[in-house]
């Protein structure tokens, strides 16, 4: 049985599945598919080959959208993400989202989009790069 699927991505993003609740069957193909899509026997079997055709799709229709957007899963790698995070927590009012490390003029080794407490302006924040 599987509680606990953690997965590390090669630019060191985590993100981690909980199998508590869910049926034995459904973790049996979620394990099966991202095997399959892991560790492809052939060219074939790698996940954009397995898409092309609903990306085509979409573009003849005029949609480009991604393939398997889903607001379930966030990569906090957009603003709307964090927004959506702080309005689930209820932290809007005391964290805010910050782009001023958009073009990674802060720091290289944070994302480009930050959540700082609400006091701290962007200037405070490059001010304290300078030290970094």
């Amino acid at each position: 049985d599987v509680a606990l699927l953690e997965i590390l991505c090669k630019d060191f993003f985590k993100t981690s599945f909980g199998f508590k609740f869910a049926k034995k069957e459904d973790v049996s193909l979620l394990i099966s598919s991202l095997t399959v899509y892991a560790f492809p026997t052939s060219i074939t079997r790698v996940f954009a080959f397995d898409h092309a055709g609903s990306l085509a799709r979409r573009k003849s229709k005029g949609r480009l959208e991604a393939p398997l957007k889903s607001g379930n899963v966030c990569s906090f790698r957009s603003e709307n993400d964090w927004q959506k995070e702080l309005d689930r927590v209820g932290a809007g009012d005391k964290w805010r989202i910050s782009a001023a490390n958009e073009q990674f003029a802060l720091c290289e080794s944070l994302p480009a989009v930050i959540i700082c407490p609400v006091a701290v302006r962007d200037t405070d924040l490059f001010s304290a790069a300078v030290c970094h």
